[in-house]
């Protein structure tokens, strides 16, 4: 059975701004971004009085989105690195690199050195990385810097001894990783929208965030994927 989360003004949207959750499996965080409101875009909808994110900086929010950067961010101290997550979330760039280590931006990542960590590696790759047994394994997606630009809609499973992958759910590819070894956590909090260092500054644009401390099946996510479609779509006016 799954939830039907109301979109965060409470009123004047109509029956169009419910948004049913029909896959439960730890889910620990819904996350909509937009409303032009802070404080509502901080608000953990997967469940009632769950602590709201922390704001780092000054995160600006408009009617469909946050425009968020390693200064400006969204943490919440409550969700810390397990084993096993996903994540599907909605992002657009602002800035790409000018090089590999200039202007990337890292649309999530656990704790400050986020070696856990998805983000735009330079201007035709989208990485993820996760550390399995003391090594860094990344995951990397061949992309283009006019997808980057446009609203995507992505999913990152990281499953211990199995590895991880990165979906394009808006292209429709992915990449993975196999590994068999016991996942190394970093014991940090989530940061959404900032990096980790002056080389992950970049500029990005969030719609939403739906994040498990469980390794869902593709068709699980396909199924969350259908509900988050409809709702930025439906009442922020994103196409994803």
């Amino acid at each position: 059975m799954g939830i039907s989360i109301i979109s965060q003004s409470g009123s004047g949207e109509g029956p169009r701004s419910r948004m049913a959750m029909p896959v439960m499996d730890g889910l620990k965080l819904v996350a909509l971004y937009g409303n032009s409101s802070t404080t509502q875009s901080r608000k953990n909808l997967a469940a009632k009085n769950l602590p709201a994110a922390t704001l780092v900086g000054t995160p600006t929010v408009s009617a469909s989105r946050a425009t968020l950067n390693m200064t400006n961010c969204f943490s919440d101290p409550t969700l810390i690195e397990p084993h096993s997550f996903t994540f599907i979330y909605s992002y657009r760039a602002v800035t790409l690199p000018t090089s590999a280590n200039t202007d990337r931006s890292q649309q999530i990542g656990f704790g400050t050195g986020a070696v856990t960590a998805v983000y735009i590696q330079d201007n035709v790759t989208y990485r993820a990385s996760a550390e399995f047994a003391g090594s860094v394994q990344s995951a990397s997606l061949t992309t283009t810097q006019a997808e980057m630009q446009t609203d995507r809609l992505m999913a990152w499973v990281v499953n211990q001894g199995v590895g991880h992958t990165i979906y394009d759910l808006t292209k429709g590819t992915s990449a993975t990783v196999t590994n068999t070894a016991t996942r190394n956590t970093s014991g940090g909090a989530l940061f959404i929208g900032g990096g980790s260092s002056t080389s992950k500054a970049g500029t990005m644009e969030m719609h939403s965030v739906v994040y498990h401390d469980a390794a869902l099946t593709k068709a699980q996510i396909d199924l969350q994927a259908v509900a988050i479609r409809k709702f930025l779509f439906e009442v922020r006016g994103v196409t994803v």
